[in-house]
């Protein structure tokens, strides 16, 4: 039987990624919703990793060292080699971990809302079909963790 965790008191976010389960295949959207989902725990932690992870640097008006530089390497076809997609991910995941750790809030959290670490587990990059399919473990400091899956539409020369 799983555990629960109380969340009376805690900061939430609001939930922009409908239609996550804990498990299974599921259509994910990224949209507001109509009744204005919240989430909190790991799911904060992963869906925050992942705005962050796909962000363009320089991309938030008023944040603008915020984010990394994967997509761009990704759309000027710098990645064509496995190696140097590891390469791109361990940085960009580093600059994700270095901003998340940066703000004067993260103390604050809840272990199960910071990061431990991020684990690429698997990836597809798929020269002629124009996709890039990341599989990423998110550990947090309380040690629960969340697989998500991202697939990128790339063009790779």
């Amino acid at each position: 039987m799983a555990g629960t965790t109380d969340y009376t008191g805690r900061s939430i976010d609001l939930l922009i990624f409908q239609g996550v389960e804990e498990s299974g295949s599921q259509q994910v959207s990224m949209a507001f919703g109509d009744t204005g989902y919240i989430c909190t725990g790991i799911q904060k932690l992963a869906q925050k990793w992942t705005i962050l992870f796909l962000a363009d640097v320089g991309s938030k008006k008023y944040w603008q060292t915020e984010g990394t530089d994967i997509l761009n390497a990704i759309r000027n076809s710098n990645i064509r080699t496995s190696q140097e997609l590891i390469g791109h991910f361990n940085d960009a995941a580093f600059s994700v971990a270095e901003t998340l750790t940066g703000d004067p809030d993260y103390t604050a959290l809840e272990d199960d809302e910071r990061l431990s670490r991020a684990d690429l587990v698997n990836y597809v990059l798929d020269r002629e079909g124009g996709y890039l399919y990341l599989k990423v473990n998110l550990v947090s400091v309380s040690g629960n963790s969340r697989e998500i899956k991202l697939p990128i539409p790339v063009v790779i020369k």
